[in-house]
Formats: C-alpha cells, sequence, structure tokens
C-alpha cells in the first residue's frame, strides 16, 4: 500500500508520516521548502519505498507536476497543508491575505481534484486534515477559519459525489494540536500531541470513519460554538 503525506515535513505531517510507516506503507512525501526537505532526508531518506517531493500550494503549477511524478498512483492520501498565518497582518497586507487563503484552501483544490481523477478507477482514501476554526468565524482569525471552512466543505462535496464507488473521503476537523504553527498556550484537557493526533488520524481514517474530530471532547465544544446566538457570541471575545 502506497500513502502519500502533504506537508509531511510539518510537525503532523511527519507523525503520520511515522505512523504509516510503522503499518508497513511505501511513502510519498512532499515538503515545501530545503528545510522541509532535509527534515524528511534525515528521518526517512535511509529507508526503502520512500519518496520524497516538492509540493508547494503557492505554486499554481505545483499540483500538476506532483501528480506526474507519482509512481505508482497512491492508495492513501493525507493533505496535512496548514498555514495560520499572522491574522493582524492580513488585515493590512493583501499578499498574507492571500497566502493564508492559497496555503489552506484554494491552493490545494487543483490537487486534490487532480488526485481524485487519478485514484477514482483503482480507488482509495483522500483524507483532509481541516481545523475547528472552519466552524464558525472568529474575530481572531477567520481569514484562517474562512479557508479551512472550505476545505471541510470541499471534502465534503467530494464525499458526496464518489458515494458508492471505490474512493472514500475523509473530514478530518482537529481542535488544539501542539505544533509548531500554534504557539500560543493552550488547555491541556482541549490540547492533543502531534503524535496522538496523527494515530488517531491513520487508524480511525483506516477504520472506515469518513468525518469526525481530533479529541471526542471537540465534537460537543464545536456544538456550544456553533449554537451561540449571534447577539451573543458578537460580545465574546474567543
Amino acid at each position: 500500500m502506497t500513502a502519500l503525506v502533504i506537508s509531511a515535513s510539518s510537525d503532523l505531517g511527519m507523525e503520520i508520516a511515522r505512523v504509516l510507516s510503522q503499518k508497513g506503507c511505501e511513502l510519498q512525501l512532499t515538503y515545501r521548502s530545503h528545510e522541509g526537505k532535509e527534515k524528511l532526508e534525515s528521518a526517512f531518506g535511509s529507508k526503502q519505498g520512500v519518496s520524497i517531493l516538492e509540493f508547494e500550494a503557492l505554486d499554481p503549477g505545483s499540483s500538476w507536476e506532483l501528480i506526474n511524478e507519482l509512481e505508482p498512483v497512491p492508495d492513501l492520501v493525507y493533505i496535512c497543508t496548514g498555514y495560520l498565518g499572522d491574522h493582524q497582518l492580513a488585515l493590512k497586507d493583501e499578499a498574507e491575505m492571500d497566502r493564508i487563503i492559497r496555503s489552506n484552501f484554494s491552493g490545494l483544490t487543483p490537487l486534490i481534484h487532480g488526485l481524485a481523477n487519478q485514484m477514482e478507477k483503482k480507488g482509495g482514501t483522500i483524507v483532509g486534515i481541516s481545523s475547528v476554526a472552519g466552524e464558525r468565524g472568529r474575530q481572531g482569525n477567520f481569514f484562517y477559519g474562512a479557508a479551512k471552512k472550505g476545505l471541510t466543505t470541499l471534502i465534503d462535496g467530494y464525499r458526496h459525489y464518489f458515494a458508492g464507488t471505490k474512493l472514500r473521503f475523509v473530514t478530518v476537523i482537529p481542535g488544539y494540536i501542539k505544533t509548531r504553527m500554534l504557539q500560543e498556550k493552550t488547555p491541556g484537557f482541549l490540547t492533543t500531541s502531534p503524535e496522538g493526533a496523527a494515530r488517531q488520524i491513520v487508524e480511525k481514517s483506516m477504520a472506515g470513519k469518513e468525518r469526525f474530530y481530533v479529541g471526542p471532547i471537540w465534537f460537543w465544544v464545536m456544538m456550544v460554538i456553533r449554537n451561540i446566538p449571534e447577539f451573543i457570541f458578537k460580545k465574546l471575545k474567543i
């Protein structure tokens, strides 16, 4: 079985790749920077059945270049790309706003669509890792949240479109994961380690789950947040 991990050099991507390797998968791992490439080569470069490839969501041509390099066509895909960005900067700087949207959603759409076309005949599973930030717009991160909402809707829509075929789409909605991207202090009972999150994501997606939160408590947390009346929500600093 061959597994493709997009942004495998991220904290979560690295852990997902390790779990997949332990399960005996051949790996196709992508990086976005020279530093990311070196990390992957250090961790996985000596292992057989590992390909290390470049993919940059900000580059319009990168999706098709990657798809043309994939040999064989993967059986499993994990989309781990995430860029929180600087929300305050994005309010003033259109380039930062665009980077957030493209990194988390619009730059991934051609890749997901191309992979779906490649994998449709043989079947397989494409896992999109979104975020609870996409559940409701909040004042502190609504560009990131909007992009993640877009990714959630895209994966949900593909799952509906391909229902009854051999191609599965899995929507993963993590809460707080203690990665480099999340620098702020978060409540321990709401925060999952990258290792714990990776194991949940791989095991549940392989077991046939189609849509789930990472950390069961987040289902209840987000149910509450989604149902707060708007006139109250506007007064909250969350």
